[in-house]
């Protein structure tokens, strides 16, 4: 974790830099959804390991998270305005409710992984200590460490995370029935993403970014007020000073949590691939660069998970092998190189749009 930090904090200076000093908005030309599109499918892709096997820890309570989530989003939702807000957290809430009343009743022992247990919730504070490290609420995981695989590697993600921001502000722009973002408006977007990652590297958490789903519930819900964003986000932070509340949440069995990895990651790939709708797809030139990027992106992790590079300088081997193992960065650095080299036209690269939002 303390690698992470280091890798998000140094991530979250490029991005700040890139937004503020808008050279976002002058490299954009050589960054397609050709390439965004693998890279952001990648992110879901590459944790395929994770879904089924901690599902799996006991099918019933995976499958029934699925279901749910399924049955919430697709079936009820078109129906019931409520279940169109709160599809993944009403599946959760359904399956972990069963998941309680079985432990409670004595159904489920303390061995079953789909069994509920509050030992940790009794052994946590009210309220996060204010030190530094340990827990606290600041450098909770201790001072970050900096090294540059695991820089550059990050990197590959705030790349995606970038580019599909650019998409998300002309989305939500739409939505609420404006005209496109100018380019000075997508940079100062860009530049308060970092500023929040930089945050969250400081006080323990993750990268953040614009949320695409968000985008379809202020279309849907017509609320598109900045204070409703500022409200809530104090909610979050009073909940985030609260360690029982942590506790609670972690008492989430973990085949409910595969669940979740099953529905969700490759709602993630979608996403991704749906940038392709920009470009076009009929092209023998982008399905080539697509087709292969994407496998690359899963098929050289696997070559590096049984290889071990040892040469100097360490740095370097370090490097290599940290970059290598993460399809998404594997993804970008092809795709960058193959878009860029191979001729194409902006249409046929899903760039043609670039120049609405310029000034």
């Amino acid at each position: 974790m303390q690698y992470i930090a280091g890798a998000i904090i140094a991530g979250a200076g490029v991005e700040m830099v890139l937004g503020y000093t808008g050279l976002f908005g002058k490299i954009r030309q050589f960054i397609s959804p050709v390439v965004i599109g693998p890279v952001i499918a990648l992110i879901g892709l590459a944790l395929f390991q994770v879904g089924a096997p901690q599902a799996g820890g006991n099918w019933w309570f995976g499958g029934l998270t699925i279901v749910a989530a399924l049955g919430f989003a697709l079936i009820l939702a078109p129906r019931v305005r409520f279940f169109s807000l709160f599809p993944i957290l009403l599946a959760v809430v359904v399956a972990y409710l069963t998941a309680l009343l079985f432990s409670v009743t004595g159904i489920l022992d303390e061995s079953n992984p789909a069994y509920v247990s509050f030992d940790a919730v009794a052994d946590a504070p009210w309220v996060r200590g204010l030190i530094v490290g340990e827990g606290g609420i600041f450098l909770p995981w201790g001072w970050p460490q900096f090294t540059l695989g695991f820089i550059l590697a990050t990197l590959a993600g705030y790349l995606a995370s970038m580019i599909e921001s650019f998409g998300d502000y002309h989305a939500i722009s739409r939505a609420v029935g404006k005209d496109h973002p100018t380019e000075q408006q997508i940079n100062r977007g860009i530049g308060a993403e970092g500023v929040g990652c930089f945050a969250t590297g400081l006080f323990g958490g993750f990268a953040s970014t614009s949320y695409t789903e968000n985008i379809g519930l202020v279309a849907m819900t017509k609320v598109a007020s900045r204070r409703v964003v500022y409200i809530a986000a104090g909610i979050l932070i009073v909940l985030g000073l609260i360690a029982k509340f942590g506790a609670v949440i972690a008492t989430i069995p973990s085949p409910i949590v595969g669940g979740l990895y099953c529905t969700l990651f490759g709602l993630i790939a979608s996403i991704g691939l749906s940038n392709l709708l920009q470009a076009d797809m009929t092209s023998q030139r982008n399905m080539l660069i697509v087709g292969f990027i994407l496998f690359m992106g899963l098929s050289v992790p696997a070559y590096f998970s049984g290889v071990e590079l040892t040469f100097e300088p360490d740095w370097l081997a370090d490097m290599i092998t940290t970059v290598g193992s993460t399809g998404m960065a594997v993804a970008a650095i092809l795709g960058l190189i193959l878009d860029n080299v191979i001729p194409g036209t902006p249409e046929e690269r899903g760039l043609a749009r670039i120049s609405e939002t310029h000034g």
